[in-house]
């Protein structure tokens, strides 16, 4: 981890996150619907993204879903159903994944035993409390349980401005540091001059390419 310059203690005037999500709706035997929400600029169907559904509580690290549909659509928000199932009287956990090949799952969902829904997980960044200085400051992120994010290439960028679209190259990148480690939270510096009183945004992908975007997070520095 780079280590950053002497924080200012200029803490975060506003900050604002955006998180991709998943939802079980209904669930019978057979088959499982679920809800899901992607940042705004994703293009599901063009991306190739994908839902799984694994056996267990957690995510098993490199196992394919017993499981998976292709999303249908381009649009960052909608429903998609898994069928001709099996689903046995025991816990599963269904994951989003941003690409074909389930190495960017940005947010999961919970099936119980009994059939019931059960909240999942999603990807989060915040700013470690006192860390931003005029030209450092200390990102900490969280992925599901069983994802790892290191062996997946994960990364955090940061980008001038409040609603980017993180999808689309006009967006340059300022600063980038990649995650070194494969634990479901961690922290990692960037190091890039901050305006004064200006907007910047957090990105965490899940992947080298842009349309792993997971999550957003809008901040802005004091004067």
């Amino acid at each position: 981890m780079t280590t950053p310059t002497s924080p200012d203690p200029r803490p975060p005037l506003d900050r604002q996150l955006h998180v991709s999500k998943l939802r079980v709706m209904s669930s019978t035997g057979s088959t499982v619907s679920v809800d899901y929400e992607t940042l705004v600029g994703n293009q599901p169907e063009t991306n190739k993204n994908r839902i799984g559904i694994w056996q267990g509580e957690s995510l098993p690290a490199g196992t394919p879903p017993v499981a998976s549909v292709g999303v249908k659509l381009d649009a960052p928000a909608d429903s998609e159903a898994l069928s001709d199932l099996t689903i046995a009287a025991e816990p599963y956990v269904l994951g989003y994944s941003l690409d074909a090949g389930f190495t960017a799952i940005c947010a999961t969902a919970g099936l119980a035993a009994n059939g019931a829904s059960v909240p999942g997980q999603s990807v989060h960044l915040d700013i470690n409390p006192g860390s931003l200085g005029p030209s450092s400051l200390v990102v900490r992120y969280r992925v599901p349980t069983g994802y790892p994010s290191a062996y997946f290439k994960n990364w955090v960028g940061l980008f001038e401005g409040g609603g980017i679209n993180p999808f689309s190259p006009i967006f340059q990148v300022l600063a980038s540091v990649k995650i070194d480690d494969n634990a479901s939270s961690g922290a990692v510096a960037i190091n890039h001059e901050l305006r004064r009183r200006a907007a910047y945004s957090l990105v965490y992908f899940m992947g080298e390419p842009r349309f792993t975007a997971a999550s957003v997070l809008t901040f802005q520095t004091k004067g």
